[in-house]
């Protein structure tokens, strides 16, 4: 059975990501709002920037990846 977590390691929600005790590896930390805008412009917009974050195929996903 397909498992999130043994697939792409842990998923956060708002609650946890807006947790107190530091959820983040060290050295790591959860991206701003404004770090996540900069990749969705890197990546050419809104209208296509998740397309690319996603692996190619669709055992993940529904529909081309385009």
């Amino acid at each position: 059975m397909f498992s999130v977590a043994s697939t792409y390691g842990r998923l956060y929600n708002w609650y946890a990501v807006n947790d107190n005790r530091k959820i983040s590896p060290q050295g790591w930390h959860v991206a701003s709002f404004d770090e996540w805008q900069t990749l969705i412009d890197y990546l050419g917009g809104e209208s296509i920037a998740g397309g690319k974050l996603k692996e190619s195929g669709n055992d993940h996903w529904e529909g081309d990846n385009t």
